[in-house]
């Protein structure tokens, strides 16, 4: 419990710091042609996998992440790189093989009225033993929560039981790396929920058995701003009862 204790404070402090997900005003894209952008100076554009920003006053730059670099007077982000500009945090991003900007304002109102998340209490239940097992990769189309639907890769399969059923959810992740799963149960269906978030840990070698804490499951970004784009569940992850476990609402004033 230790753990899952020090996991909630961090997730807390995270989702209310300044520039946490209820935070973001704006996602906007760019292209290879410089074009101004909403709610920020200057033009932008994308070059040789980064995102360039023509005109804006080096004076109102007030932080630097490393990896955004003053090229003459441009100002040149590498993917998920920031500065700090007018109290706004800029983040340049990379998504399906396209550039963009994302604003984050403290004074956002979605953040001003934010107070943090309900959360079902810690129940042992909902650790169970899944099965892991590798697949040959299979393409898919996946939805997000905007409208759009981006090519992807089954690659895996986890195979668990509770409530006396049997479940195998389908992931979309390179086999190893840190991921977490978008899924769907009955009663955030029921909620009108789109999705949430269950972390997964894969076993050693990709394949054989590994744990899921179903109490460590969070609110999409998307949950906290209509200006995210998180991916829908697969159908094989919406699953046929609820999931009293992990973070389940918003809690604002």
């Amino acid at each position: 419990m230790s753990d899952y204790t020090a996991f909630r404070t961090r997730r807390e402090a995270a989702l209310l710091a300044p520039f946490g997900p209820a935070a973001l005003v704006a996602t906007q894209w760019v292209s290879e042609i410089a074009e101004p952008l909403e709610q920020v100076s200057g033009t932008w554009c994308a070059v040789n996998g980064t995102v360039v920003a023509q005109g804006i006053d080096p004076a109102e730059i007030t932080s630097i992440d490393d990896g955004v670099l003053w090229r003459d007077s441009d100002l040149v982000f590498a993917p998920d790189t920031a500065v700090i500009w007018r109290a706004k945090q800029l983040l340049a991003i990379e998504r399906y093989g396209t550039y963009g900007l994302r604003i984050f304002d403290p004074e956002a109102p979605g953040r001003k009225s934010l107070r943090g998340v309900d959360v079902y209490p810690y129940d042992p239940k909902w650790v169970v033993e899944a099965e892991f097992a590798l697949v040959e990769a299979t393409a898919v189309e996946i939805d997000l929560v905007n409208g759009m639907r981006v090519p992807g890769n089954v690659t895996a399969t986890c195979t668990f039981q509770l409530d006396a059923q049997t479940v195998t959810m389908q992931l979309d992740s390179p086999p190893g790396e840190p991921t977490v799963v978008s899924f769907l149960d009955k009663a955030a269906s029921e909620a009108g929920a789109p999705l949430r978030f269950l972390p997964i840990r894969w076993p050693e070698g990709n394949v054989g058995k590994t744990t899921l804490d179903f109490n460590y499951v969070t609110l999409p970004p998307c949950s906290f701003s209509p200006h995210f784009m998180c991916p829908l569940p697969l159908a094989a992850n919406r699953l046929p009862f609820a999931v009293t476990a992990g973070e389940r609402s918003l809690l604002r004033m």
